[in-house]
């Protein structure tokens, strides 16, 4: 287990509950309702106290993070770079390509998160094909937005004569 996750308390939630906690993920707004039930199956629910760190930059655990309710801070190398809010996601890149997180994630208030895990994933993709590459597809459109956001800043800093 990773330090992230023992630093989290899991929820007993329902499936119905935890349908309903995905349904409000961005990532998964094209997704049906037999498809977030499928994806239920294979991700749990998480609660985070305000300070809590969900995974550290360097940290060699995979598993990607929706934020249900609560705020979360991403640091890179001990700086914060980005707020991350509910309905939003992190830890995808890990999750894909299985290399160490690139930065760090700190609860900014009392937080609830929905985790895959790689090994929940990989099931997934055994078990429903179809769901488990609609949610990869998801995830390289988003970190493809990404990616293009973060080259029109750098673009905008070259720019910069300051």
């Amino acid at each position: 287990m990773s330090d992230g996750l023992k630093n989290l308390e899991q929820q007993a939630v329902d499936d119905a509950r935890l349908c309903q906690m995905l349904e409000n993920i961005s990532l998964l707004q094209g997704f049906e309702r037999a498809e977030i039930e499928k994806l239920a199956q294979y991700c749990r629910a998480y609660k985070a106290t305000n300070g809590t760190v969900i995974f550290k930059e360097g940290e060699k655990s995979h598993f990607m993070c929706l934020l249900v309710a609560g705020r979360v801070n991403i640091l890179k190398e001990n700086k914060q770079v980005a707020t991350i809010r509910a309905g939003k996601s992190m830890g995808e890149m890990s999750l894909i390509d299985g290399f160490p997180y690139s930065a760090t994630a700190i609860s900014a208030v009392d937080s609830e998160l929905v985790m895959f895990t790689r090994l929940q994933f990989e099931r997934l993709g055994e078990t429903n094909p179809l769901v488990a590459l609609k949610l990869y597809k998801a995830i390289a459109r988003l970190m493809s937005l990404r990616l293009r956001q973060t080259t029109g800043v750098l673009i905008d800093y070259l720019q910069d004569p300051a």
